[in-house]
């Protein structure tokens, strides 16, 4: 699969992650799991939200904080709909694409994070929920978290690029300063 291409349902095996996440969520003290992301299908669309919707009705009996992660073609009152109807969903993740090919903009392209990204983020904001931007690796994109006022974000480039780590600590606030050298 490469990016900017969609995932389909049948890519994705709902038992074996429902399976992880029981395990998890028995194993977790309370309070350690910051997270747990429903599946979704990456520039799925509804897809993607009803395989989300699907997902939660397996495991909605945990006691786990739940996001759903938002990608690009999901109508926004769907997701507000199913935010009010689901209160364990603690949260929304900042999926779906941000304009780039091949690791550059390409103007042909949606860049989803930053047309749609603030106005979910006001939505989970205003539900009393939290606001996760996916995939921050750049100082660019911290800087597109922060505008957003995310209250969290994240990127595997510091575990890839040692100068990624040095861009994420000196351009978080100071409170996540501390976090992120923690777990360095």
């Amino acid at each position: 699969m490469k990016r900017n291409e969609p995932v389909t349902r049948d890519m994705f095996d709902l038992d074996k992650w429902v399976g992880h996440v029981t395990n998890a969520s028995q194993h977790a003290q309370v309070g350690d799991m910051y997270m747990a992301v429903l599946p979704d299908l990456p520039l799925g669309g509804m897809e993607s939200l009803a395989l989300s919707k699907e997902a939660l009705n397996e495991v909605r009996h945990l006691d786990v904080p739940f996001y759903l992660v938002v990608q690009n073609g999901m109508d926004p009152a769907a997701v507000e709909d199913f935010l009010y109807r689901n209160p364990e969903v603690t949260g929304i993740f900042l999926g779906g694409d941000d304009g780039r090919r091949n690791n550059k903009i390409d103007p042909s392209l949606p860049n989803f994070k930053m047309n749609e990204g603030p106005a979910y983020a006001e939505l989970a904001h205003s539900l009393g929920r939290k606001f996760h931007y996916g995939r921050a690796g750049t100082q660019t994109k911290i800087n597109e978290a922060l505008s957003m006022n995310a209250d969290s974000m994240d990127s595997t480039l510091p575990n890839r690029y040692r100068k990624a780590l040095a861009t994420l600590l000196n351009t978080a606030p100071q409170d996540m300063q501390k976090e992120i050298a923690k777990l360095s």
